[in-house]
């Protein structure tokens, strides 16, 4: 129960600030279509800025409104699951972001020897009674070998997991930070009259973009690692 939650309270955090990141685009978008409007109407651009200005924010919308519901949807799922009425407002704290440093200081081998030892599924087969015939326990003992042997590839399959979602991370971050400095670029020039609003906004929306691109990235890794962990402490099923 507490493993599924924790992934709930980790998808709704998610949801949450994909929610108020595209907010923060849907405003831009919307100055930007009246920017659009304006430079037609004074000759400065065609029409076809206008109809894609129009497009991008009815996309951003659409978007948006998918977002809240499920992000209402899991925040009705977590009161129930804590205690709370359905239509209850607690305040939901946001979760903490993912430390990639801990996955260097992962010992696969070791951990694997630990969850062996912590699987519930395993522990059953261990202590499971049967009769005292030498092919009754043969084939105890045979399932047991191979229920290790399925545990063992799932958890190398959690660990390439982690690593896959790592370097994702990686990627998300380093464009965030190349759009956190194309933003604070843009700012400068339009400060100096060399940027349209309509570009300075363009610039904005990117920015904003990447932040949620990388809060995402962020998520993944962090479900990614807590998921292996429970299979460290012996929470997760052996696939068959």
């Amino acid at each position: 129960a507490l493993k599924g939650t924790q992934t709930l309270m980790i998808t709704y955090d998610n949801l949450h600030a994909q929610v108020q990141t595209l907010e923060k685009v849907e405003e831009l978008q919307k100055e930007a279509l009246e920017a659009a409007k304006l430079q037609a109407g004074l000759g400065m651009a065609t029409d076809t800025g206008v109809l894609q200005a129009q497009s991008d924010l009815l996309s951003s919308q659409s978007q948006l409104d998918n977002l809240r519901n499920l992000s209402n949807n899991l925040r009705s799922q977590l009161c129930l699951l804590t205690g709370w009425k359905v239509d209850a407002t607690p305040e939901i704290g946001s979760v903490p972001a993912a430390d990639p440093s801990k996955i260097d200081t992962i010992d696969l081998s070791a951990d694997i020897l630990k969850a062996i030892g912590n699987n519930q599924t395993l522990i059953s087969q261990r202590h499971a009674s049967s009769t005292k015939s030498t092919a009754a326990i043969d084939n105890r003992l045979k399932n047991i070998d191979v229920s290790e042997q399925q545990l063992t590839v799932e958890m190398q399959r959690l660990y390439s997991v982690m690593q896959q979602k790592k370097v994702l991370y990686d990627a998300a971050n380093t464009a965030y930070q190349k759009a956190l400095l194309a933003k604070g670029a843009a700012e400068r020039q339009y400060d100096l009259k060399m940027l349209s609003r309509l570009q300075y906004l363009g610039a904005e929306a990117q920015f904003y973009q990447a932040e949620g691109a990388r809060k995402s990235a962020d998520t993944a890794l962090l479900q990614a690692m807590l998921d292996y962990d429970w299979a460290v402490q012996g929470y997760v099923s052996i696939p068959q």
